[in-house]
């Protein structure tokens, strides 16, 4: 989820750079796909993505439709 919305700020022009230190409050942070890292960190230093917890990203879990709404929600209101 993190690569898509990622991409879809980008595609409306919102570019940023990650800050892998944002992912360092998350302690199953290893568990997030190589992949999806940079998009993950930089979605919670923009905070569209706060995890399940202050101390949880719970990368491997299933996102719920009320999580992702919520993330949708917080990445259009970035956009403004």
């Amino acid at each position: 989820m993190a690569v898509v919305l990622g991409r879809a700020l980008s595609l409306a022009g919102l570019e940023g750079s990650a800050d892998p230190a944002r992912l360092d409050r998350f302690g199953d942070r290893d568990a997030i796909a190589g992949y999806a890292r940079d998009a993950a960190a930089w979605l919670a230093q923009l905070g569209i993505l706060r995890g399940v917890s202050e101390t949880a990203f719970s990368p491997t879990t299933n996102v719920t439709r009320a999580q992702a709404t919520v993330a949708v929600i917080r990445m259009l209101e970035s956009l403004k």
